[in-house]
């Protein structure tokens, strides 16, 4: 993400900007090569090259940032969340969220709800 502003081909920002629009969604790299004209794999590897992390961890990384988001501004349920960011299962959010931040939602929310402004 870091590299977002940074790259040299407009189709890697393209495809940023229409994760960041639909990470309410699942978003597949088939998907976004189609809506590019590129090539499936083609497109991978300029993604991985240009960001600097695959298409799937990047979606991923998105997914956490606006989860995070909803957990500290509004009060949604964990499978709420869940659906805005786009899984079907709860557990497997709740999951990913553990992989991505070291905490489960619950925890995150918890804590950071403690944190002065």
């Amino acid at each position: 993400m870091e590299s977002f502003g940074q790259s040299t081909h407009k189709e890697v920002l393209e495809a940023c900007v229409y994760i960041s629009m639909h990470v309410d969604r699942k978003i597949s790299l088939d998907e976004i090569a189609q809506k590019l004209f590129l090539n499936p794999s083609y497109f991978s590897r300029l993604f991985k090259k240009e960001v600097g992390i695959t298409f799937v961890e990047y979606i991923k990384k998105l997914k956490m940032e606006r989860a995070k988001e909803l957990l500290n501004e509004t009060q949604l349920t964990i499978g709420e969340i869940s659906e805005r960011v786009g899984y079907d299962g709860q557990s497997y959010f709740i999951k990913l969220f553990k992989q991505h931040e070291g905490v489960t939602p619950i925890e995150y929310r918890r804590v950071n709800a403690a944190k002065p402004c």
